[in-house]
């Protein structure tokens, strides 16, 4: 299946070295001429730049690169659906899921690309699956879990957005005591937000903290940036300070404009698009939601309190993140949250070919 539609989406898509891909592969080969990032912020882009710089090394070329990154979303699809089917008691309802997520070409088309979200989508997949996986809070348990975190904060920075999630997941797995010391791997959670929120506000070129809260902008690069000189900020050089001042000085402008983000976030339908193509986005969405919303209690008690609480969370924080911001002119930050809408609505439609979590 997976190569059937890889296929497909070259043939119509092409591999794409164009677009974002310019500025990975522009700082990787600085990076081999300077040994070093030349910005801190490319940090949280490592995983897709180091891989150029491998296939450059090795004499293998983009279309090398572009060939890692395919196989290592294939082995990420092939680990999904050995967790799902510990879930489902039929293997054929994890085909559909599988079915659904390469068929979607929104989403499965960024894995011929040399975009961040090829690997990004491919680590989210993989660190759903181990949390499904889940069997004991074991050393090896653990270290695999925060080693696939790491990767996604190296991968895009928000990746940052699933610590969150990951530790509330672990947390109700805890007992007693447990939970009081856990909860202090909050403060280390708070520490690390700031610092990646600090670093790629502070050296991006083209963008800051002042220019997202002073821009009414809703998706962003398809549209111009409005400059609000009617919104009261901070002259604070922490970021998530000058966001808390934003919010509490300017909290009417803010549910306003986070209400349209968040529309187009969720809805995914865009002014540009003509309308087969947002029929084609928004109708498997509406499903979706329809589905979760009739069938949650059983979804629930299907998939346990952890797991969905991780679910239910990484969609907050993502959420959260686009109404502060602006949302993606291409939905890539909604995609990022696809295998975890489709599993749930899965799981909603399927209910009684589900084994229980325990």
């Amino acid at each position: 299946m997976w190569i059937i539609f890889q296929m497909i989406w070259i043939a119509i898509f092409k591999f794409d070295f164009q677009g974002e891909s310019d500025k990975y592969i522009r700082e990787a080969n600085l990076f081999i001429t300077n040994n070093g990032f030349t910005q801190q912020r490319f940090i949280f882009y490592a995983t897709t730049i180091l891989i150029i710089v491998f296939s450059t090394l090795s004499k293998i070329g983009l279309y090398g690169a572009i060939a890692i990154i395919m196989v290592i979303n294939l082995a990420c699809y092939l680990y999904f659906f050995k967790a799902l089917k510990t879930v489902f008691v039929k293997p054929v309802y994890a085909y559909l899921v599988i079915l659904f997520l390469l068929t979607f070409w929104p989403y499965q088309r960024w894995s011929i690309t040399l975009y961040s979200e090829a690997l990004f989508y491919s680590f989210v997949m993989l660190l759903f699956s181990i949390l499904i996986l889940y069997r004991s809070l074991s050393a090896k348990y653990l270290l695999t879990l925060f080693t696939i975190l790491g990767l996604l904060i190296l991968t895009r920075p928000m990746g940052v957005l699933f610590v969150i999630p990951v530790l509330a997941f672990i947390y109700f797995h805890l007992l007693g005591k447990q939970k009081i010391y856990f909860l202090l791997s909050l403060i280390l959670a708070a520490f690390l937000l700031n610092y990646v929120v600090q670093i790629v506000f502070t050296t991006t070129s083209d963008w800051s903290m002042t220019a997202a809260l002073q821009s009414d902008i809703i998706v962003a690069d398809k549209e111009d940036m409005p400059v609000n000189k009617n919104i009261i900020l901070s002259n604070s050089s922490n970021q998530l300070y000058q966001l808390f001042y934003y919010i509490t000085n300017n909290f009417f402008h803010f549910i306003g404009l986070a209400a349209k983000r968040l529309q187009a976030f969720f809805f995914l339908f865009r002014s540009y698009y003509s309308v087969a193509h947002n029929i084609f986005l928004i109708g498997p969405v509406i499903l979706i939601y329809v589905l979760i919303f009739i069938r949650f209690n059983r979804i629930s008690k299907a998939l346990g309190k952890p797991l969905l609480f991780f679910m239910i969370s990484s969609i907050l924080f993502f959420a959260m993140a686009v109404a502060l911001q602006f949302d993606d002119y291409h939905n890539r930050f909604f995609l990022v949250l696809m295998p975890i809408f489709t599993v749930m609505a899965t799981v909603g439609l399927f209910y009684k070919n589900i084994r229980l979590a325990k």
